[in-house]
């Protein structure tokens, strides 16, 4: 597993954080499921194929029970890019589940089933997501076939495009991520609040992961120091930390932007001047030919388009260089 899952998952691991996403999205803000709740399980599941066991990863999957009694399984499935597959993948991982709770009630081992939800969290900030959303989308079929063809819906919740009011509804450090995302996909900018971090070490390492910024590490360490909880006092670090290298790059990236400029200026200029003295050069030469066959200065200035004074000078400077013989 890659760095950036293993960031994905132990942040939304924490069952305040996990509680936290469910409420905000799926239970608009409304605090329907408490962190006590829920139950973590193996993010591993096991199928049979072809008489052999197999195993398929997920993201984080956790349960919700209410007493003995449990409610929903519900996992998340986090993506940096679409992928045109998913539907595939999000009824696999259901489906499993379905099976197995089938296997457990023809055995008499639980009285009734119950749902199983999967959350597709979408970190993109660049473009919305281009994927398939339902499996009908992602599957080719024969139009006849419509009728008969189960179609199933996934939840893809594109993070850095929540509405402010969305966001808004977020208590956890999960808003602290989609406030971040969502800033700097609208303006590039990001302005911190005061809210305070639960789990500042796993929010920066997500950031982190997401961003490819180390400064988000960089911001972590220094801020571990001084013990720094919110995500304010974090981004001071962060530019504090930044501000001789940010100079430095400036400097920089000034001078070779100048260099360039500098370059492509002379560049014109001088093919400019170039062809100002080319023209110039061959104004004098014809002119010292003309003047050979004994045409008039006012004549050849006319000739060439100069002045009489030009044509003047470069018949006596070619007469000192003893180019042509001074005219009698």
């Amino acid at each position: 597993m890659g760095q950036k899952d293993l960031s994905e998952r132990d942040f939304e691991n924490h069952n305040d954080v996990f509680a936290d996403i469910v409420n905000g999205l799926l239970f608009d803000g409304d605090e329907v499921i408490a962190p006590d709740e829920l139950e973590s399980l193996l993010p591993r599941q096991s199928y049979w194929q072809e008489g052999m066991k197999h195993e398929m990863e997920r993201d984080v999957v956790k349960s919700w029970s209410l007493g003995n009694v449990k409610i929903v399984n519900i996992g998340l499935e986090n993506q940096t890019a679409s992928d045109r597959w998913m539907p595939l993948r999000v009824v696999g991982y259901d489906g499993e589940k379905y099976h197995t709770q089938y296997r457990e009630l023809t055995k008499g081992k639980m009285s009734q089933p119950y749902p199983v939800i999967t959350m597709v969290l979408y970190f993109g900030t660049k473009e919305r997501w281009k994927g398939p959303r339902t499996l009908k989308e992602a599957v080719p079929f024969h139009p006849r076939l419509d009728p008969f063809m189960s179609d199933y819906k996934i939840n893809i919740f594109e993070v850095a495009f929540l509405s402010d009011e969305t966001i808004k509804k977020l208590k956890g450090d999960f808003r602290i991520v989609a406030d971040y995302l969502s800033q700097v996909r609208k303006t590039g900018q990001y302005i911190a609040d005061s809210h305070d971090l639960q789990h500042p070490f796993d929010t920066m390492a997500l950031l982190h992961a997401i961003t490819n910024d180390d400064s988000f590490e960089l911001a972590y360490t220094q801020g571990k120091e001084d013990e720094v909880n919110t995500m304010e006092k974090f981004m001071h670090n962060f530019g504090m930390s930044r501000k001789a290298e940010g100079k430095a790059e400036g400097l920089a990236e000034g001078k070779a932007e100048g260099l360039a400029e500098g370059k492509a200026e002379g560049k014109a200029e001088g093919k400019a001047e170039g062809l100002i003295e080319g023209e110039a050069k061959a104004k004098r030469n014809t002119s010292l030919e003309l003047a050979k066959m004994g045409l008039a200065t006012q004549k050849i200035a006319q000739a060439v388009s100069a002045s009489v004074e030009d044509v003047e000078d470069w018949i006596k400077e070619a007469t000192l260089e003893k180019e042509i013989h001074s005219p009698q």
